[in-house]
């Protein structure tokens, strides 16, 4: 997503957007990789510095 430019503010943590699933047809998953890239919690320079992280 941070490649993508998508803004941080427009991103879900899962804990708060859970109860809305249960009214959801669909999801789309988009980024997943961030969530397993280390770089994400170390990297400054990486551009999914800082992403939210699983």
């Amino acid at each position: 997503m941070a490649e993508a430019n998508v803004p941080y503010g427009s991103l879900k943590e899962m804990g708060d957007i859970d109860p809305e699933f249960s009214s959801t047809e669909m999801a789309f998953v988009v980024g997943a990789s961030d969530g397993v890239n280390p770089a994400a919690r170390t990297d400054t320079t990486a551009p999914n510095y800082g992403m939210p992280f699983f």
